[in-house]
């Protein structure tokens, strides 16, 4: 029986098995419960076995190439507010740097995009790679403890330095090297491939991606699957998985932002009411600090624990493979840190506060804004509904800010051409990389896409360890040129395995 036979068979035999061990009590109802459990888990994690191909090439000249295209663009500060003709010294510079690529895909700009398009033979429906363009701006104050400049591109100590080094540049130009590596060999893909480079990811893609999302919607063009920026290679981040973990978004939260405003007399503070309107917005506050939305272990969280499992060393490995019967315990624990916890509930950040006009003034108003990042499932009617019942006073209103507020999306299949497309893109170019699925927490242009493609997912094959992590919109932003050599073999090597996949699909 094949992988994909047992993986179907699993969940009914679960089930079934857990069904008829409710009604028992004891140690060794126990063992065998967990025992079985473990079987299961072993069998789904057989497949098929053998050495892989490796992964494609790309020469000396290509991956310098890729460097110097990378330091040309992060020389251009693309933040929010930039003047357009900062995008377009991007766009020139990224055509002087691959222009078979130019030359020989239909390029479209869209708002402040670039829709890219290269013909495959068939009349397959297309796939889609995403990336973007802008970067956050650098905090005035801040540039100059910074080791190397922000916008210098340059490279020191076997890094390239610069906003946007790992936010998102990295992967446009890796993008653009691996289809102008194809086109140098005389390539010419089976299923059509789109790229979108958006220009204002970070301040919510309305005018960048949204717009191509659109179009491709008014054309009514399907991909058969979106691959965008999300998680990474994790190196330590997993306590019990030696190994890096790529870790590939099926989801991502949705975001809500809301404002508590109370209100009251005003007038001297010596004469003042049981709560002032500050005092009031406290314990609203308060109240709803202490009411944090439950806690679920769903897909992906779940799926990506149960990937994880084999690669985790004792109880911890135990507790995983059997999540059907140790699920409340795991939860507890996820619960405990914040970096875990977002992963299973709707989360809730006080991020701003204001009210009063001095110190011996009633305060008329007081005002808190309030973030959520709603996990898959929880609707923002829900988070509202959950702050109403949680604040239960009628001197508070509620809020809602509708800037940048969005749903969860969908939880994408890990099934099909773009799952196994990029666990064997994988496999071959980071095979020292456990792969599992995850849910981004963050935003990105991707969540455009979720009317349109069919499978959505978020991935960077980007090397990253905790101190990494800090430098994403931070201080000291680089990549090293070891691991940004990676990329456009990641991606090249995608391209490659997708369209020898889509000659088994169906036409």
């Amino acid at each position: 029986m094949n992988s994909t036979s047992l993986c179907r068979s699993r969940q009914p035999f679960l089930r079934q098995h857990h069904q008829r061990s409710r009604p028992a009590r004891g140690p060794r109802s126990l063992r065998l419960a967990i025992f079985a459990g473990l079987v299961v888990a072993a069998a789904a994690e057989a497949g098929p076995s053998g050495p892989l191909p490796p992964p494609a090439v790309l020469n000396a000249d290509e991956l310098a190439r890729t460097r110097a295209a990378l330091a040309a663009i992060v020389q251009e500060p693309t933040v929010a507010g930039a003047p357009p003709e900062t995008f377009k010294r991007v766009h020139a510079k990224l055509k002087q740097a691959f222009p078979r690529t130019f030359s020989t895909l239909d390029i479209e700009p869209i708002g402040t995009s670039l829709l890219l398009k290269w013909p495959g033979r068939s009349a397959l429906a297309p796939f889609m790679l995403l990336a973007h363009l802008d970067v956050v701006p650098v905090d005035p104050g801040t540039e100059k403890n910074w080791k190397v400049p922000p916008f210098s591109g340059e490279v020191v100590q076997g890094a390239l330095w610069g906003r946007g080094t790992l936010d998102d540049k990295s992967s446009a130009v890796g993008i653009l090297a691996a289809i102008e590596s194809l086109l140098e060999g005389g390539y010419t893909p089976e299923r059509t491939l789109l790229v979108a480079l958006g220009g204002d990811e970070e301040t919510g893609g309305s005018a960048g991606a949204a717009l191509v999302a659109a179009t491709l919607k008014q054309r009514n063009i399907r991909p058969v699957f979106l691959l965008d920026e999300g998680y990474a290679v994790i190196d330590g981040a997993i306590v019990g998985v030696s190994r890096p973990v790529a870790m590939i978004g099926l989801a991502e939260k949705g975001y809500l932002t809301i404002r508590l405003r109370s209100q009251g007399p005003g007038g001297h503070s010596s004469m003042p009411p049981e709560h002032t309107a500050i005092g009031q917005l406290a314990r609203a506050i308060a109240r709803l600090e202490d009411s944090p939305l439950p806690s679920r272990l769903d897909d992906p969280m779940r799926s990506g624990l149960e990937a994880l499992a084999p690669h985790m060393p004792g109880a911890q490995g135990l507790a995983l493979r059997a999540l059907w019967l140790t699920s409340p315990l795991v939860r507890h624990l996820l619960e405990s840190k914040p970096a875990t916890a977002a992963q299973i509930r709707t989360t809730m950040a006080v991020t701003m506060i204001s009210g009063g006009v001095a110190e011996n003034v009633l305060p008329e108003e007081a005002v808190a804004t309030v973030n959520f990042r709603l996990l898959p499932g929880d609707s923002p009617q829900d988070v509202l509904d959950h702050v109403q019942r949680s604040v239960d006073d009628e001197g508070i209103t509620i809020e809602v800010v509708t800037q940048g507020s969005s749903a969860p999306s969908r939880v994408s299949s890990t099934r099909g051409i773009g799952w196994e497309s990029m666990s064997e893109t994988l496999a071959r170019v980071m095979p020292d990389a456990v792969v599992a699925p995850g849910l981004t927490i963050g935003g990105t242009d991707a969540k455009h896409f979720e009317g349109i493609a069919e499978q959505v997912y978020r991935f960077l094959p980007m090397r990253l360890n905790a101190e990494d992590l800090a430098r994403i919109h931070g201080l000291d932003e680089r990549i090293p040129l070891s691991n940004l050599d990676e990329f456009p073999v990641f991606y090249k090597t995608l391209i490659e395995i997708v369209n020898k996949n889509s000659h088994q699909d169906p036409p």
